[in-house]
Protein backbone atom coordinates (compact mmCIF):
# COMPACT_ATOMS: atom_id res chain seq x y z
CA UNK A 1 0.00 0.00 0.00
CA UNK A 2 2.09 2.61 -1.36
CA UNK A 3 1.85 6.02 0.89
CA UNK A 4 3.09 8.97 -1.06
CA UNK A 5 3.27 12.58 -0.90
CA UNK A 6 0.41 12.64 -4.36
CA UNK A 7 0.95 15.80 -6.97
CA UNK A 8 -0.64 16.40 -10.27
CA UNK A 9 2.59 15.51 -12.15
CA UNK A 10 2.74 12.35 -10.49
CA UNK A 11 -1.02 11.07 -10.69
CA UNK A 12 -0.92 12.28 -14.48
CA UNK A 13 2.70 10.08 -14.82
CA UNK A 14 1.53 7.12 -12.84
CA UNK A 15 0.96 4.08 -14.83
CA UNK A 16 -1.00 0.49 -14.33
CA UNK A 17 0.67 -2.70 -13.99
CA UNK A 18 -0.92 -5.72 -15.69
CA UNK A 19 -2.93 -7.98 -14.33
CA UNK A 20 -3.12 -5.85 -10.96
CA UNK A 21 -4.66 -2.97 -9.67
CA UNK A 22 -3.00 -0.74 -8.14
CA UNK A 23 -3.58 2.55 -5.06
CA UNK A 24 -1.39 5.34 -4.65
CA UNK A 25 -1.95 6.37 -1.23
CA UNK A 26 -1.75 10.67 -0.26
CA UNK A 27 0.65 11.39 2.62
CA UNK A 28 -1.43 14.71 3.39
CA UNK A 29 -4.90 13.29 3.72
CA UNK A 30 -5.58 9.72 5.39
CA UNK A 31 -7.65 7.40 3.72
CA UNK A 32 -7.16 9.16 0.15
CA UNK A 33 -5.58 7.21 -2.87
CA UNK A 34 -5.22 7.58 -6.46
CA UNK A 35 -6.65 3.88 -7.96
CA UNK A 36 -5.15 2.62 -11.76
CA UNK A 37 -6.36 0.00 -13.68
CA UNK A 38 -4.38 -2.07 -15.35
CA UNK A 39 -5.71 -0.30 -18.42
CA UNK A 40 -4.33 2.47 -16.88
CA UNK A 41 -8.10 4.40 -15.28
CA UNK A 42 -7.34 6.54 -12.96
CA UNK A 43 -9.77 7.11 -9.65
CA UNK A 44 -10.25 8.63 -6.26
CA UNK A 45 -11.36 6.45 -3.47
CA UNK A 46 -11.52 7.47 -0.14
CA UNK A 47 -10.64 4.69 2.48
CA UNK A 48 -12.18 4.65 6.26
CA UNK A 49 -13.36 2.43 9.05
CA UNK A 50 -16.84 2.93 10.43
CA UNK A 51 -18.54 0.91 12.94
CA UNK A 52 -16.18 -1.88 13.02
CA UNK A 53 -16.33 -2.30 9.29
CA UNK A 54 -13.76 -1.29 6.37
CA UNK A 55 -15.80 0.89 4.06
CA UNK A 56 -14.52 3.02 0.50
CA UNK A 57 -16.41 5.25 -0.95
CA UNK A 58 -15.52 6.63 -5.09
CA UNK A 59 -14.67 9.99 -5.33
CA UNK A 60 -14.56 10.69 -8.99
CA UNK A 61 -12.38 10.09 -12.37
CA UNK A 62 -8.57 12.01 -12.83
CA UNK A 63 -8.40 14.20 -14.59
CA UNK A 64 -11.86 14.75 -14.13
CA UNK A 65 -11.30 15.50 -10.65
CA UNK A 66 -8.12 17.26 -9.64
CA UNK A 67 -6.02 16.33 -7.00
CA UNK A 68 -7.04 19.46 -5.03
CA UNK A 69 -10.56 18.57 -5.54
CA UNK A 70 -10.33 14.84 -4.05
CA UNK A 71 -8.30 16.08 -1.38
CA UNK A 72 -10.87 18.53 -0.33
CA UNK A 73 -13.62 16.09 -1.05
CA UNK A 74 -11.44 13.38 1.38
CA UNK A 75 -10.90 16.25 4.29
CA UNK A 76 -15.36 16.81 4.22
CA UNK A 77 -15.42 12.77 4.74
CA UNK A 78 -12.93 12.60 7.42
CA UNK A 79 -14.48 15.15 9.19
CA UNK A 80 -17.87 13.19 9.09
CA UNK A 81 -15.92 10.02 10.02
CA UNK A 82 -14.47 11.87 12.90
CA UNK A 83 -18.00 13.05 14.56
CA UNK A 84 -18.97 9.57 14.34
CA UNK A 85 -20.54 9.65 10.98
CA UNK A 86 -20.65 7.11 8.34
CA UNK A 87 -20.39 8.68 5.03
CA UNK A 88 -21.35 5.65 2.75
CA UNK A 89 -24.07 4.45 4.61
CA UNK A 90 -25.86 7.90 4.68
CA UNK A 91 -25.18 8.08 0.94
CA UNK A 92 -26.98 4.43 0.32
CA UNK A 93 -29.76 6.26 2.88
CA UNK A 94 -30.04 9.27 0.75
CA UNK A 95 -30.18 7.24 -2.76
CA UNK A 96 -33.42 5.09 -1.06
CA UNK A 97 -35.14 8.13 -0.19
CA UNK A 98 -34.48 9.68 -3.57
CA UNK A 99 -35.64 6.39 -5.26
CA UNK A 100 -39.01 6.69 -3.07
CA UNK A 101 -39.21 10.04 -3.80
CA UNK A 102 -41.84 10.76 -6.38
CA UNK A 103 -40.65 14.14 -7.03
CA UNK A 104 -37.30 13.05 -8.58
CA UNK A 105 -37.01 15.71 -11.67
CA UNK A 106 -37.85 19.59 -12.10
CA UNK A 107 -40.36 17.90 -14.61
CA UNK A 108 -42.12 15.78 -12.37
CA UNK A 109 -42.60 18.91 -9.60
CA UNK A 110 -44.02 21.26 -12.47
CA UNK A 111 -46.30 18.33 -12.89
CA UNK A 112 -47.24 18.18 -9.57
CA UNK A 113 -47.54 22.21 -9.71
CA UNK A 114 -49.79 22.30 -12.54
CA UNK A 115 -52.15 19.37 -11.30
CA UNK A 116 -52.54 21.24 -7.29
CA UNK A 117 -53.39 24.48 -9.23
CA UNK A 118 -55.85 22.99 -11.44
CA UNK A 119 -57.48 20.79 -8.51
CA UNK A 120 -57.67 23.83 -6.45
CA UNK A 121 -55.01 22.39 -3.80
CA UNK A 122 -52.61 25.72 -4.72
CA UNK A 123 -54.46 28.48 -4.90
CA UNK A 124 -51.59 31.42 -4.49
CA UNK A 125 -53.63 34.36 -5.32
CA UNK A 126 -56.46 33.04 -2.74
CA UNK A 127 -58.80 31.59 -5.73
CA UNK A 128 -57.92 28.85 -8.85
CA UNK A 129 -56.11 29.80 -11.50
CA UNK A 130 -58.54 29.44 -14.70
CA UNK A 131 -57.74 26.88 -17.18
CA UNK A 132 -56.94 29.81 -19.68
CA UNK A 133 -54.01 30.92 -17.31
CA UNK A 134 -53.01 26.91 -17.31
CA UNK A 135 -52.78 26.53 -20.53
CA UNK A 136 -50.65 29.51 -20.88
CA UNK A 137 -48.68 27.95 -18.34
CA UNK A 138 -48.25 24.97 -19.33
CA UNK A 139 -47.19 25.97 -23.07
CA UNK A 140 -44.38 28.36 -21.19
CA UNK A 141 -43.27 25.33 -19.02
CA UNK A 142 -43.60 22.71 -22.19
CA UNK A 143 -41.74 25.55 -25.20
CA UNK A 144 -38.95 27.31 -22.52
CA UNK A 145 -38.16 25.52 -19.45
CA UNK A 146 -38.74 21.39 -19.84
CA UNK A 147 -35.77 21.38 -22.43
CA UNK A 148 -33.68 23.49 -20.21
CA UNK A 149 -34.02 21.79 -17.20
CA UNK A 150 -36.60 19.58 -16.90
CA UNK A 151 -34.70 16.66 -16.31
CA UNK A 152 -32.31 18.14 -13.58
CA UNK A 153 -33.54 17.48 -9.71
CA UNK A 154 -35.21 20.30 -8.30
CA UNK A 155 -32.81 21.00 -5.95
CA UNK A 156 -30.09 20.96 -8.17
CA UNK A 157 -31.20 23.99 -9.88
CA UNK A 158 -29.51 26.96 -9.14
CA UNK A 159 -30.04 30.67 -10.07
CA UNK A 160 -27.26 30.33 -12.56
CA UNK A 161 -29.04 27.75 -14.21
CA UNK A 162 -32.17 29.87 -14.25
CA UNK A 163 -30.46 33.36 -15.25
CA UNK A 164 -28.79 31.03 -18.57
CA UNK A 165 -32.20 29.74 -19.59
CA UNK A 166 -33.68 33.50 -19.38
CA UNK A 167 -30.06 34.90 -21.11
CA UNK A 168 -31.05 32.60 -23.99
CA UNK A 169 -34.17 33.52 -24.18
CA UNK A 170 -33.54 37.27 -24.56
CA UNK A 171 -30.66 36.79 -26.70
CA UNK A 172 -32.78 35.85 -29.07
CA UNK A 173 -35.39 38.69 -28.99
CA UNK A 174 -37.85 36.71 -26.65
CA UNK A 175 -38.79 39.37 -23.96
CA UNK A 176 -42.41 39.25 -22.67
CA UNK A 177 -42.11 35.36 -22.81
CA UNK A 178 -38.79 35.84 -20.86
CA UNK A 179 -40.19 37.22 -18.17
CA UNK A 180 -43.53 35.15 -18.37
CA UNK A 181 -40.87 32.52 -18.20
CA UNK A 182 -39.05 33.58 -14.89
CA UNK A 183 -42.82 34.03 -13.50
CA UNK A 184 -43.36 31.15 -14.14
CA UNK A 185 -40.10 29.29 -12.40
CA UNK A 186 -41.08 31.46 -10.00
CA UNK A 187 -44.23 30.17 -8.82
CA UNK A 188 -43.47 26.73 -9.18
CA UNK A 189 -40.80 26.84 -6.67
CA UNK A 190 -42.63 28.96 -4.50
CA UNK A 191 -45.66 25.85 -4.60
CA UNK A 192 -42.45 23.22 -3.20
CA UNK A 193 -41.30 25.86 -0.58
CA UNK A 194 -44.69 26.51 1.01
CA UNK A 195 -46.49 22.79 0.17
CA UNK A 196 -42.80 21.14 1.60
CA UNK A 197 -42.66 18.91 -2.20
CA UNK A 198 -39.62 17.09 -2.65
CA UNK A 199 -36.22 18.45 -1.25
CA UNK A 200 -36.17 21.80 -2.34
CA UNK A 201 -34.89 24.28 0.37
CA UNK A 202 -34.84 27.26 -1.67
CA UNK A 203 -35.91 28.97 -5.19
CA UNK A 204 -33.43 30.01 -7.46
CA UNK A 205 -35.80 32.14 -9.46
CA UNK A 206 -35.88 35.03 -6.71
CA UNK A 207 -33.98 38.00 -6.22
CA UNK A 208 -33.29 37.63 -10.29
CA UNK A 209 -34.52 41.38 -12.10
CA UNK A 210 -37.21 40.44 -15.25
CA UNK A 211 -34.72 39.83 -18.21
CA UNK A 212 -36.54 41.92 -20.33
CA UNK A 213 -37.96 45.19 -20.15
CA UNK A 214 -41.19 45.30 -22.22
CA UNK A 215 -41.88 48.34 -23.86
CA UNK A 216 -46.05 48.61 -24.37
CA UNK A 217 -46.33 48.80 -28.65
CA UNK A 218 -48.08 51.40 -29.93
CA UNK A 219 -48.47 50.11 -33.31
CA UNK A 220 -51.67 49.74 -35.21
CA UNK A 221 -52.33 48.51 -38.44
CA UNK A 222 -52.71 51.10 -41.44
CA UNK A 223 -55.67 50.97 -44.17
CA UNK A 224 -53.59 49.79 -46.55
CA UNK A 225 -52.35 47.24 -44.47
CA UNK A 226 -55.63 46.22 -43.28
CA UNK A 227 -56.57 45.60 -47.08
CA UNK A 228 -53.68 43.51 -47.91
CA UNK A 229 -53.84 40.93 -45.49
CA UNK A 230 -58.16 40.91 -45.95
CA UNK A 231 -57.89 40.62 -49.14
CA UNK A 232 -54.71 37.87 -49.22
CA UNK A 233 -57.13 35.65 -46.63
CA UNK A 234 -59.67 35.51 -49.25
CA UNK A 235 -57.98 34.81 -52.10
CA UNK A 236 -57.45 30.65 -51.93
CA UNK A 237 -54.45 30.54 -54.32
CA UNK A 238 -52.67 33.23 -51.60
CA UNK A 239 -54.01 30.81 -49.04
CA UNK A 240 -52.36 27.58 -50.71
CA UNK A 241 -49.19 29.21 -51.39
CA UNK A 242 -48.71 30.22 -47.72
CA UNK A 243 -50.38 26.16 -46.34
CA UNK A 244 -53.39 28.35 -44.54
CA UNK A 245 -56.27 26.82 -44.40
CA UNK A 246 -59.09 28.47 -45.13
CA UNK A 247 -60.65 27.59 -41.25
CA UNK A 248 -57.40 29.18 -40.11
CA UNK A 249 -57.78 32.35 -42.33
CA UNK A 250 -61.44 32.92 -40.80
CA UNK A 251 -60.60 32.98 -37.62
CA UNK A 252 -57.74 35.66 -37.81
CA UNK A 253 -60.77 37.75 -39.99
CA UNK A 254 -63.18 37.08 -36.82
CA UNK A 255 -59.89 38.62 -34.59
CA UNK A 256 -60.19 41.50 -37.16
CA UNK A 257 -63.85 41.85 -37.08
CA UNK A 258 -64.73 41.37 -33.46
CA UNK A 259 -61.39 42.74 -31.68
CA UNK A 260 -61.78 39.89 -29.24
CA UNK A 261 -58.03 37.87 -28.52
CA UNK A 262 -56.89 35.09 -30.82
CA UNK A 263 -57.01 32.51 -28.03
CA UNK A 264 -60.54 33.65 -27.75
CA UNK A 265 -61.75 33.37 -31.22
CA UNK A 266 -59.42 30.33 -31.81
CA UNK A 267 -61.05 28.16 -28.79
CA UNK A 268 -64.62 28.90 -30.45
CA UNK A 269 -67.24 26.81 -29.64
CA UNK A 270 -70.34 25.94 -31.39
CA UNK A 271 -72.47 26.48 -27.98
CA UNK A 272 -70.96 30.22 -27.85
CA UNK A 273 -72.81 31.18 -30.45
CA UNK A 274 -76.19 31.91 -31.35
CA UNK A 275 -76.25 32.96 -34.81
CA UNK A 276 -80.16 33.99 -34.39
CA UNK A 277 -79.34 36.97 -32.15
CA UNK A 278 -75.84 37.22 -33.44
CA UNK A 279 -74.32 37.19 -30.22
CA UNK A 280 -71.24 35.15 -29.18
CA UNK A 281 -71.18 34.41 -25.24
CA UNK A 282 -67.62 33.64 -24.07
CA UNK A 283 -67.76 31.73 -21.00
CA UNK A 284 -66.00 33.32 -17.56
CA UNK A 285 -62.99 30.05 -18.35
CA UNK A 286 -62.10 31.46 -21.17
CA UNK A 287 -62.04 35.19 -20.89
CA UNK A 288 -58.90 37.13 -19.31
CA UNK A 289 -60.79 38.80 -16.76
CA UNK A 290 -62.47 36.13 -15.45
CA UNK A 291 -65.71 37.10 -16.65
CA UNK A 292 -68.69 36.29 -18.70
CA UNK A 293 -68.54 38.48 -21.94
CA UNK A 294 -71.45 39.15 -24.60
CA UNK A 295 -70.08 39.92 -28.09
CA UNK A 296 -72.67 41.43 -30.70
CA UNK A 297 -71.61 39.92 -33.87
CA UNK A 298 -72.07 41.92 -36.98
CA UNK A 299 -73.77 40.66 -40.16
CA UNK A 300 -70.47 40.02 -41.71
CA UNK A 301 -69.35 38.11 -38.37
CA UNK A 302 -71.87 36.20 -38.85
CA UNK A 303 -71.19 34.77 -42.88
CA UNK A 304 -67.60 34.02 -41.87
CA UNK A 305 -68.62 31.77 -38.59
CA UNK A 306 -71.54 30.21 -40.89
CA UNK A 307 -69.04 29.49 -43.81
CA UNK A 308 -66.61 28.16 -41.19
CA UNK A 309 -69.44 25.89 -39.36
CA UNK A 310 -69.86 24.49 -43.03
CA UNK A 311 -66.17 23.70 -43.46
CA UNK A 312 -66.69 21.64 -40.32
CA UNK A 313 -69.98 20.24 -41.50
CA UNK A 314 -72.21 21.28 -38.85
CA UNK A 315 -74.59 18.79 -36.57
CA UNK A 316 -76.08 21.26 -34.44
CA UNK A 317 -74.02 19.54 -31.73
CA UNK A 318 -72.70 22.07 -29.21
CA UNK A 319 -70.18 20.48 -27.89
CA UNK A 320 -67.78 21.22 -30.68
CA UNK A 321 -64.68 23.67 -31.86
CA UNK A 322 -65.66 26.03 -34.74
CA UNK A 323 -62.01 25.92 -35.74
CA UNK A 324 -61.08 22.40 -34.80
CA UNK A 325 -57.46 21.23 -35.03
CA UNK A 326 -56.95 18.53 -37.20
CA UNK A 327 -54.52 16.76 -35.49
CA UNK A 328 -57.00 16.85 -32.72
CA UNK A 329 -59.57 14.69 -34.09
CA UNK A 330 -61.98 17.58 -34.58
CA UNK A 331 -62.46 17.76 -31.24
CA UNK A 332 -60.09 20.05 -29.88
CA UNK A 333 -59.81 23.55 -31.11
CA UNK A 334 -56.77 25.56 -32.68
CA UNK A 335 -54.03 26.82 -30.65
CA UNK A 336 -54.07 30.87 -30.38
CA UNK A 337 -50.44 30.33 -31.94
CA UNK A 338 -52.55 28.88 -35.46
CA UNK A 339 -53.42 32.32 -35.83
CA UNK A 340 -50.58 33.75 -35.57
CA UNK A 341 -48.64 31.83 -37.66
CA UNK A 342 -51.42 31.82 -40.26
CA UNK A 343 -50.57 35.64 -40.60
CA UNK A 344 -46.77 35.02 -40.63
CA UNK A 345 -47.33 32.49 -43.54
CA UNK A 346 -49.66 34.81 -45.58
CA UNK A 347 -47.73 37.84 -44.77
CA UNK A 348 -44.60 37.74 -47.06
CA UNK A 349 -46.93 37.17 -50.09
CA UNK A 350 -49.20 40.11 -49.25
CA UNK A 351 -46.01 42.54 -49.74
CA UNK A 352 -45.98 43.18 -46.06
CA UNK A 353 -41.85 42.83 -45.40
CA UNK A 354 -39.24 43.97 -43.40
CA UNK A 355 -39.35 45.83 -39.98
CA UNK A 356 -41.93 46.60 -37.56
CA UNK A 357 -44.85 44.80 -39.35
CA UNK A 358 -47.94 44.73 -37.25
CA UNK A 359 -49.08 41.71 -35.45
CA UNK A 360 -52.13 40.13 -34.63
CA UNK A 361 -53.09 41.31 -31.44
CA UNK A 362 -52.50 44.62 -32.83
CA UNK A 363 -55.70 44.45 -34.70
CA UNK A 364 -57.31 44.47 -31.26
CA UNK A 365 -55.42 48.12 -30.71
CA UNK A 366 -56.30 49.19 -34.43
CA UNK A 367 -60.28 48.79 -34.35
CA UNK A 368 -59.98 50.10 -30.55
CA UNK A 369 -57.62 53.33 -31.64
CA UNK A 370 -60.30 53.84 -34.80
CA UNK A 371 -63.18 53.32 -32.72
CA UNK A 372 -62.39 56.41 -30.46
CA UNK A 373 -60.86 58.39 -33.73
CA UNK A 374 -63.25 61.17 -35.12
CA UNK A 375 -63.57 58.36 -37.98
CA UNK A 376 -66.20 56.46 -35.62
CA UNK A 377 -66.24 59.06 -32.50
CA UNK A 378 -66.96 55.77 -29.94
CA UNK A 379 -67.16 56.82 -26.06
CA UNK A 380 -63.86 55.14 -24.29
CA UNK A 381 -66.18 53.39 -21.66
CA UNK A 382 -68.11 51.37 -24.68
CA UNK A 383 -65.02 50.75 -26.73
CA UNK A 384 -63.69 49.28 -23.14
CA UNK A 385 -66.50 46.90 -23.27
CA UNK A 386 -66.46 45.75 -26.04
CA UNK A 387 -62.78 45.13 -25.50
CA UNK A 388 -63.78 43.06 -21.85
CA UNK A 389 -61.19 45.55 -20.14
CA UNK A 390 -61.99 45.05 -16.52
CA UNK A 391 -61.27 49.00 -16.27
CA UNK A 392 -64.48 49.69 -18.54
CA UNK A 393 -63.29 53.42 -17.55
CA UNK A 394 -66.36 56.57 -17.75
CA UNK A 395 -66.44 56.60 -13.88
CA UNK A 396 -64.84 55.19 -10.60
CA UNK A 397 -63.86 51.98 -10.38
CA UNK A 398 -66.33 50.83 -7.47
CA UNK A 399 -69.34 52.28 -9.17
CA UNK A 400 -68.37 50.32 -12.84
CA UNK A 401 -67.47 47.02 -11.25
CA UNK A 402 -70.15 46.89 -8.34
CA UNK A 403 -72.64 49.08 -8.91
CA UNK A 404 -73.08 48.94 -12.95
CA UNK A 405 -74.02 45.42 -13.86
CA UNK A 406 -75.60 46.60 -17.20
CA UNK A 407 -74.06 44.65 -19.88
CA UNK A 408 -74.51 47.71 -22.54
CA UNK A 409 -75.56 45.14 -25.15
CA UNK A 410 -76.87 47.88 -27.37
CA UNK A 411 -73.92 50.15 -27.40
CA UNK A 412 -71.80 47.40 -28.09
CA UNK A 413 -73.52 46.28 -30.54
CA UNK A 414 -73.71 49.75 -32.59
CA UNK A 415 -70.21 50.64 -31.77
CA UNK A 416 -68.94 46.63 -33.59
CA UNK A 417 -71.33 47.24 -36.36
CA UNK A 418 -70.13 50.50 -36.94
CA UNK A 419 -66.27 48.97 -37.19
CA UNK A 420 -67.18 46.22 -39.06
CA UNK A 421 -68.49 49.01 -41.65
CA UNK A 422 -65.56 51.04 -41.48
CA UNK A 423 -63.22 48.00 -41.55
CA UNK A 424 -65.16 46.37 -44.51
CA UNK A 425 -64.69 50.31 -46.57
CA UNK A 426 -60.80 50.19 -45.60
CA UNK A 427 -60.93 46.94 -47.16
CA UNK A 428 -63.05 47.32 -49.94
CA UNK A 429 -65.66 44.92 -49.67
CA UNK A 430 -68.30 47.81 -49.62
CA UNK A 431 -68.18 51.50 -50.92
CA UNK A 432 -67.09 54.10 -48.95
CA UNK A 433 -70.30 56.07 -47.98
CA UNK A 434 -71.27 60.10 -49.59
CA UNK A 435 -71.97 61.35 -46.27
CA UNK A 436 -68.66 61.05 -43.62
CA UNK A 437 -71.02 61.22 -40.85
CA UNK A 438 -72.71 58.31 -41.82
CA UNK A 439 -70.48 56.02 -39.80
CA UNK A 440 -70.26 57.85 -36.60
CA UNK A 441 -74.47 57.95 -37.12
CA UNK A 442 -74.12 54.65 -37.00
CA UNK A 443 -72.35 53.97 -34.16
CA UNK A 444 -74.12 56.27 -32.14
CA UNK A 445 -77.73 55.03 -33.10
Amino acid sequence: MPVMKLTDRNCASAKGEPGKRIELYDALVTGLALRITPKGTKSWVFRYRANEKQTRLALGTFPNTSLEKARAKARLLAGAVEDGGDPAADKLREQAERKADPIKTFDDLADTYLAACASGEWKPMKKVKRPRTLDDEKNILRRNVRPAIGGMRPEDVTKAHVKTLLRKMTAKGITSQANRTHAVIRQVYNFALKEDVGKVVLNPALHIDPPAIEKPRARTWTDDELKALWTGLEDPGTLAEAGVTRSVAIALQLVALTLQRRGEVAGMMRSEIDLAQRTWLLPSERTKNGKPHLVPLSPRAVTLIEEALTLIGDTGAKDVPIFASRSGGRTKAILSNSVSHAYRDVRPLIGMTGENMPTVHDLRRTGATLMTSERLSISPMIRSRVLNHTDAGGGAMVSMSVYDTNTYVAEKRRALDAWAALLLEIVGERPRPDNVHSLREAAHG
